[in-house]
């Protein structure tokens, strides 16, 4: 019945008599694009054993051959995997698209040619910044959350050996 449910074209992957080796690099040798085709194979349990076991090599496969940057440009924590990069590619979709826009001809308003790659490079950098505030709120400890500095602090410096108070 799997075999119903895979991409037209990729049935034959479904066989038992294809060794694992031969279905990986055929899954490496697909376009990753935005993922869907990888993932629309997780259809067949074999092959979404395959992907899960090999998930982290298929994913640098991937990036190494389609997003060499990914891994600079978005951070991970413990997520790197095929989500991940599929994430990145989105990513990379939006800050295409804000380029396109600031870098338009007939935008008033435009990105001047020799700021291009300093635009391109904040915009980056903001997708740093929100990945870094998004893991130190999710500790309790974050820079962008100021709520409860105070009591932090105060957390923070109990531990330390405390000054005696001169009473002469």
């Amino acid at each position: 019945m799997a075999i119903a449910r895979l991409p037209l074209g990729f049935q034959f992957l479904n066989s038992q008599r294809i060794p694992a080796e031969l279905v990986l690099k055929t899954i490496q040798h697909l376009p990753f694009e935005d993922g869907r085709k990888i993932a629309s194979l997780s259809a067949c349990p074999r092959i979404k054993s395959l992907i899960k076991t090999y998930e982290h090599s298929i994913t640098r496969w991937f990036m190494n051959k389609e997003l060499r940057h990914a891994l600079a440009d978005f951070p991970y924590d413990k997520d790197f995997g095929l989500e991940w990069l599929s994430r990145c590619v989105e990513r990379y979709d939006v800050v295409d698209a804000v380029m396109d826009e600031l870098t338009w001809r007939e935008n008033w308003r435009a990105v001047e040619p020799q700021n291009v790659a300093l635009v391109n490079a904040g915009l980056l950098l903001l997708y740093r910044l929100e990945s870094m505030g998004r893991s130190l709120n999710s500790r309790s400890t974050g820079v962008f959350n100021t709520s409860g500095i105070r009591e932090r602090r105060a957390e923070d410096t109990q531990d330390l050996p405390r000054r005696k108070k001169n009473t002469s």
